[in-house]
């Protein structure tokens, strides 16, 4: 099914409906019809997929309108948006020094909020997930790669095995310096080190969600933090 508008009378309705059973595609462009000011699309809306942590998902990318979007690139630890991804770009590399400026011991292997794009931009207890929360993912959820021909484009259905609720994960790639790779996956950022170490510039230790389609399925994986990919926020209840 391609993109569609849905037209919301007032914020009610719009909650009713995402977080009714009425929300079934994830292709939605929010617009109150009464309130011209008032803009839906800027606002991050949940999906409760029942998980043990309570955590809610966002149903699109930081960044995007709907989840039929890819939404912004983002090196690690970033809170801006940008079009060339390498170590010279990078704002936590020092160059001459051959060295990272921050996040750069053994003991700063998570993002501090400060460093968290998801929660600078969407404010309370948004924030970028962790290699936890994504593991959770793994365990309580179904992946289904999903080929869409009206989009042009593959997508990954993330259903949750307890409610049957579900999100969906544009493949949209990550960038080295302005270069798309790997579209037919999707790679997000997590808040924290996979291996739990950060101190050597040679060894690209941040982590990122990568979805596979190989026989080992969507794992998680090891990425560059200068690379630049996406972010599928999380709502952490009382963080």
């Amino acid at each position: 099914m391609g993109k569609y508008i849905h037209y919301f009378k007032n914020e009610s309705d719009f909650t009713n409906k995402y977080y009714g059973e009425e929300y079934l595609e994830p292709w939605v462009s929010l617009t109150d019809t009464e309130n011209e000011h008032v803009d839906y699309n800027k606002r991050m809306a949940t999906v409760d997929l029942g998980l043990p942590s309570g955590n809610l998902w966002a149903p699109y990318n930081l960044g995007a309108s709907s989840s039929a979007e890819t939404g912004d690139y983002y090196a690690w630890a970033e809170l801006e948006p940008k079009g060339y991804f390498s170590r010279s770009t990078y704002k936590y590399f020092d160059e001459e020094n051959y060295m990272y400026t921050k996040y750069n011991d053994s003991q700063h292997t998570r993002l501090l909020l400060e460093d968290d794009a998801a929660n600078v931009k969407l404010g309370g207890g948004w924030q970028i997930p962790t290699q936890e929360d994504f593991q959770e993912l793994l365990v309580e959820c179904e992946f289904t790669s999903i080929n869409d021909d009206d989009l042009g484009t593959t997508y990954t259905k993330v259903t949750s095995r307890i409610n049957g609720n579900s999100i969906a994960i544009l493949n949209g790639g990550f960038y080295t310096d302005s270069y798309l790779n790997s579209d037919e996956f999707f790679f997000l950022w997590l808040a924290n080190d996979t291996w739990g170490e950060c101190s050597s510039p040679y060894y690209e230790l941040i982590n990122v969600g990568k979805g596979s389609s190989t026989e080992q399925g969507y794992f998680i994986d090891t990425y560059p933090r200068y690379y630049g990919c996406q972010i599928r926020p999380v709502l952490k209840l009382g963080s």
